[in-house]
């Protein structure tokens, strides 16, 4: 057969595999016969979609699922609806996986031995049914894949933070509550991470939580509340397991500390998955307290040209300024090494001196010159001066996350006519957009601060006696993977 024809067979073969499917869904009867010749239908169509989708390096498996289902529909009621529902939209999860493993190499790694979990959940209100179809649970992660489909089996209708239409990333018109969540009855839900996208008029995402504990298996309640700007009940309920992953995952202890600017970083463990790596540290700060957020690790291995990084996945950090726990997310190793090396990146303070005049000028919106072209000086706007000493002014500073070797505004202090100086108080911060560049919004940051001086004397100048500024390399480690945890 050409490959037209074969397309056109294999169409009509899927909408025969729907048609029967709903039709021993609506009967509520389903032979062994019929469930074996479904199960040979899925297989063969399984085949296809990994050839169509991955190539022959990876085997999708969206489909086999329905395989399993349908041998165990005679035995499970539940299960009947399930089946016509899967037989729809079991290809736009596999697309949705199929499009992220590229950059998701866990999942890719999952798809190509079969351990993303087949999930019979779903919760229809005001319009809007919420399924969860997948999930992936290993001790360090847990990701839930799920649609949102209209009563007409499309999206439409849901809104959506950053536009809909096919392929447009969106973040979030899902929105799930962290309180009425449970694992087996316990919150378990410190923060979460989700991605979704519009696939052919359909709502499909996921989100990412940590690890679950307490048990390897259990039942996992999502409690989703607000779809899209509409409030409601989507609550769904399905079982989770680790105990898969969980014995392929080695968690190997480090306990060894670098000295960086502030303070010690001690790397707790490091936890080998086959969906990610993932590193446990601690920032105690020392004597001076000088710190400041983030700190950032990289994490490599040795190769023939150096070292080869790891795409950082995510971070989270806990506690106060001088006392920090973190957890760093990256990608999976395909060969674990017999060690690591990481690189510890982070702010340290540079104390340099730079002094903007509060003239005439500075009230239009002119900066002073700070005479160094590494710590641009901030824009001072509306400055304003009473009778009674209170000086405010609103200082303009670029709002990148990026954006440091400036001091920020709260470190600015007034110099008055004495040489005396006063530290301020943060009255009002905002972004202001100023349009977009190269695709990215172009923001600035305004905050208005206040100071007070004694009455009588006269503001003139902000002073900064220093800034932070993000630098490379402020401590490296070698952690050793023993040959029995590769």
């Amino acid at each position: 057969m050409n490959g037209q024809l074969v397309d056109s067979v294999d169409q009509a073969l899927e909408e025969r595999m729907k048609d029967a499917v709903e039709a021993w869904a609506a009967a509520g009867t389903l032979d062994r016969l019929r469930a074996a010749r479904l199960a040979q239908i899925v297989r063969r169509r399984a085949r296809r979609e990994r050839a169509a989708l991955f190539g022959k390096r990876f085997a999708i498996g969206v489909t086999a699922a329905v395989a399993s289902v349908a041998l165990v529909l005679v035995l499970s009621p539940a299960a009947r609806t399930w089946a016509a529902e899967k037989a729809r939209s079991v290809p736009i999860i596999g697309r949705f996986i199929q499009g992220k493993v590229e950059v998701e190499k866990g999942w890719g790694w999952a798809e190509e031995h079969h351990m993303f979990q087949e999930v019979v959940a779903s919760h229809t209100d005001k319009g809007l049914t919420l399924r969860v179809h997948r999930v992936l649970a290993d001790p360090t992660a847990t990701f839930v894949f799920y649609t949102v489909e209209g009563a007409d089996g499309k999206a439409a209708g849901v809104a959506t933070e950053s536009g809909t239409g096919t392929g447009a990333t969106v973040q979030g018109p899902v929105r799930i509550d962290n309180d009425a969540s449970r694992f087996n009855g316990r919150r378990f839900i410190g923060s979460w991470t989700s991605e979704e996208e519009v696939l052919d008029g359909v709502l499909v995402g996921y989100a990412e939580f940590g690890g679950l504990t307490g048990s390897p298996t259990g039942t996992l309640k999502l409690a989703v509340r607000y779809i899209g700007g509409i409030v409601g009940n989507w609550d769904v309920s399905f079982p989770v397991t680790q105990t898969a992953l969980g014995s392929l995952t080695r968690t190997i202890p480090v306990g060894e500390s670098v000295p960086v600017p502030g303070g010690t970083f001690t790397v707790a463990e490091l936890t080998l998955s086959p969906v990610q790596t993932t590193v446990k540290a601690h920032f105690e700060s020392g004597p001076s307290g000088e710190h400041r957020e983030p700190l950032t690790v990289g994490l490599g291995s040795s190769a023939a040209n150096g070292l080869t990084w790891l795409r950082s996945r995510s971070s989270e950090a806990k506690g106060s300024a001088g006392s920090m726990d973190y957890v760093y997310q990256f990608d999976r190793l395909d060969q674990v090494p017999s060690s690591l090396t990481l690189v510890v990146n982070g702010p340290v303070y540079v104390a340099d001196e730079v002094r903007i005049p509060l003239t005439a000028a500075s009230n239009q919106g002119q900066s002073g010159d700070p005479a160094r072209a590494g710590a641009p000086a901030p824009k001072v706007q509306g400055l304003t001066v009473t009778a009674d000493g209170t000086v405010t002014a609103t200082m303009v500073t670029p709002a990148s996350k990026q954006f440091w070797g400036a001091a920020a505004p709260e470190d600015w202090k007034l110099m008055d006519d004495a040489g005396d100086t006063h530290t301020g108080t943060i009255i009002d911060s905002h972004l202001v957009e100023l349009g977009k560049e190269a695709g990215a919004k172009n923001l600035e940051l305004h905050t208005t601060v206040r100071w007070t001086i004694l009455p009588g004397r006269r503001a003139v100048a902000l002073v900064s006696p220093g800034y932070w500024a993000l630098k490379n390399a402020l401590g490296q480690l070698e952690i050793a993977i023993p040959s029995g945890q590769r």
